[in-house]
């Protein structure tokens, strides 16, 4: 039970850290970023959008880009921390994420609309939609890449090395 609730802390973490950045102001949020920027450089390159005056003229969409990136990591500790959890089977953890993940991603959108020198963008939540698609299929990846290196994936190297056999 402690390892599970361990494995999903980082989860937990960045789901607070995207809410805190969604619903401060801009202005505010990009305050708070400057006066982190020499300890949290990886925060700085997360939550690009508070810097887009600045990398406008380099990439237009710059934060949709930020929108799949954060969503896409959200999605990608939910898959990895449930993973550890005990009775969660690949379903159960598939249906988890999507639901949490894509709920998330819409709500937090929607409440930009009442904070000041914010707005709710429909490119924005498909942003985090795609996000938590792609994380997923990630957490997946790096799930049975481990599992099979570390050899607790059961018949994973027969399937793997032996010819498939069709019948015709």
């Amino acid at each position: 039970m402690k390892k599970s609730l361990i494995a999903c802390l980082p989860a937990f973490i960045w789901g607070i850290a995207i809410f805190v950045f969604t619903v401060l102001p801009a202005f505010l949020a990009y305050t708070l970023l400057k006066i982190f920027k020499g300890h949290f450089k990886s925060i700085l390159v997360h939550f690009l959008p508070l810097y887009k005056d600045h990398f406008s003229c380099a990439f237009k969409h710059i934060d949709k880009v930020a929108h799949f990136s954060e969503y896409t990591i959200l999605a990608f500790l939910v898959v990895c921390g449930l993973n550890y959890v005990r009775g969660i089977t690949i379903r159960a953890n598939l249906s988890i994420t999507l639901f949490f993940g894509i709920s998330y991603g819409l709500i937090t959108e929607h409440l930009q609309k009442y904070i000041p020198s914010r707005t709710a963008s429909f490119g924005d939540a498909m942003a985090n939609v795609a996000g938590v698609l792609f994380g997923i299929v990630l957490g997946y990846l790096v799930i049975g890449v481990i599992k099979l290196v570390s050899g607790k994936c059961r018949n994973c190297s027969q399937k793997l090395l032996s010819p498939q056999t069709s019948s015709i």
